[in-house]
């Protein structure tokens, strides 16, 4: 799962409404990163393009955007005035440029910062999707985020081993135990990006550790190259950064295989 593969299986002959609606909702989130990271990836191969992204980032930092607006309505004949304008204004930038200094490329950060926004949105794509098949199965939509996936298991039980051969035939998930440490790992950061906008405390970082080595010892059992590669990126913690959530597009790349892969094996299986 950590080479990342973005195409998903298509619509086949049997309908299933929830099945594409999520193709269409995963498609749409996909391009929309792709395009982000293939522009940004010609930003951090550039010294020249990160020299200019460095320059207008600091004019930024500096400029008193009302002072313009400002001249274009007196300019207007506009009789508008903004206090603002007269105000010492800009955005405050410091620490970013000063990790551009030391390091951490400011497009770098850009990347991250995007990251971290793909999966906010992407993981509530699949929250509200997974939520529709429980629907869908009489159960409980309303359930707790916690109680999603053992929901599902309830709602799929009669199929679950059709299930997990179609879902260990196309990744190396093959129980439901790893569903939900998967489902946790997500669950945890997300709500760090939604409610602390990704700064976080020592009592979440030492929560978070936890739960990321139950993950990494997971994948390190798997018999597959790939996810040893994750566990060893994932060892390395270089997500956590001066009090900052900085999620490579590693994780991002494991929250969009792991939706698919769950999905495609629910329609494979005709559970949806």
């Amino acid at each position: 799962m950590i080479f990342y593969a973005p195409s998903i299986l298509s619509v086949g002959e049997r309908a299933s409404t929830l099945y594409e609606t999520f193709v269409k909702r995963y498609s749409m989130a996909v391009i929309s990163n792709a395009v982000f990271g293939d522009i940004m990836s010609g930003v951090t191969d550039d010294a020249d393009e990160r020299a200019g992204l460095n320059r207008y980032a600091s004019r930024l930092s500096r400029e008193n955007s009302y002072v313009e607006l400002q001249a274009r309505y007196t300019g207007m004949m506009l009789s508008v005035s903004f206090p603002q304008a007269r105000e010492k204004q800009g955005l405050f930038l410091d620490e970013v440029m000063a990790r551009a200094e030391h390091g951490s490329g400011l497009a770098e950060q850009l990347v991250h910062i995007g990251n971290a926004r793909e999966i906010v949105s992407y993981f509530v794509l699949f929250e509200d999707i997974l939520k529709s098949v429980i629907e869908q199965l009489g159960g409980n939509r309303n359930a707790r985020n916690s109680e999603l996936i053992d929901e599902l298991r309830k709602l799929v039980r009669g199929k679950e081993p059709a299930f997990l051969e179609a879902l260990s035939s196309r990744s190396q998930i093959d129980d439901f135990s790893t569903i939900y440490l998967l489902w946790r790992y997500f669950s945890r950061v997300r709500n760090l990006l939604v409610h602390d906008g990704g700064y976080y405390g020592p009592e979440w970082r030492e929560d978070y550790l936890k739960l990321k080595r139950s993950l990494s010892n997971r994948l390190l059992k798997a018999d597959y190259i790939q996810f040893h590669s994750l566990a060893d990126e994932f060892g390395a913690d270089a997500e956590l950064q001066n009090g900052f959530y900085s999620p490579s597009n590693l994780v991002v790349n494991l929250l969009h295989n792991f939706s698919k892969v769950v999905m495609e094996s629910l329609y494979l299986s005709e559970i949806i």
